[in-house]
C-alpha cells in the first residue's frame, strides 16, 4: 500500500516500526515490569513516552507531531534502547522522579564535561578550566531531561540507552550548527 502524503510504502513504515520499535507491551516486557508500572513511570515523567503513536488514520511523533497515515498497525511505538532507562527508573519508582532526575542530569552532566573537553567547548556551562558554570549547565540539562521524557532523544538517536550516545549526538548536532552559523559558511551558500 502506498501513501502519496509520504510518498512512501507504508509496508516500508511499519517494517522501520518492527525492526526499531516496539510496542508498549514489548517495552514492558523489555524492561521488566508491568505494563500498569510502565504507565504509572510515565504519568510520573521518568520513563520515556511513546516516541510514536499510531491510530486508524493518523501517526503522531514526539518530534514531528501528527501526519496523516492509513494501513499501519495502531499502537504506541518505543525505541528499543530506552527499556535500559525504563528499568533505572523503576528502580527508583514514581513517586520517586525527583531522586531519578537527580540521577539522570549527573549522568548527563559527567557526559557534558567529557563532551566539552573531546569534542566541543561549552563555555555557557563550563569555565575556561572546566569547573561547571550553574546557570549554563542547569538549562543544558533540564533541556534534555525534557527531550528524554518526551521522548524525542528516542527518535533521533537509534542508541538512546546510554547517557554517552544522548550528550554525543545532542553535541554534535550542536557542532553542526555552530559550523552553518559561521559567515564564511552562510557566505557560500548564497
Amino acid at each position: 500500500m502506498h501513501d502519496p502524503a509520504t510518498n512512501r510504502s507504508v509496508d516500508d513504515t511499519q517494517s522501520y516500526f518492527d525492526r526499531h520499535f516496539c510496542t508498549k507491551q514489548e517495552m514492558a516486557e523489555l524492561a521488566k515490569v508491568s505494563k500498569a508500572q510502565l504507565d504509572e513511570l510515565i504519568v510520573a515523567g521518568t520513563a520515556p513516552r511513546p516516541s510514536y503513536v499510531v491510530t486508524v488514520n493518523s501517526l503522531t511523533s514526539a518530534a514531528f507531531s501528527e501526519l496523516s497515515c492509513e494501513g499501519l498497525r495502531d499502537g504506541e511505538y518505543y525505541r528499543r534502547a530506552a527499556a535500559t532507562w525504563v528499568e533505572r527508573a523503576a528502580k527508583y519508582g514514581p513517586a520517586n522522579a525527583e531522586t531519578f532526575y537527580g540521577f539522570l542530569k549527573r549522568e548527563l552532566g559527567a557526559q557534558l564535561q567529557n563532551a566539552n573537553s573531546s569534542i566541543l567547548r561549552l563555555s555557557d556551562a563550563f569555565d575556561d578550566t572546566g569547573t561547571p558554570i550553574s546557570e549554563g549547565l542547569s538549562s543544558r540539562l533540564n533541556a534534555m531531561v525534557s527531550a528524554y521524557s518526551s521522548s524525542i532523544l528516542s527518535i533521533c538517536i537509534a542508541e538512546v540507552g546510554e547517557s554517552a550516545g544522548i550528550v554525543r549526538k545532542e553535541i554534535l548536532q550542536e557542532k553542526l550548527q555552530r559550523l552553518f552559523d559561521k559567515p564564511a559558511i552562510n557566505a557560500m551558500k548564497s
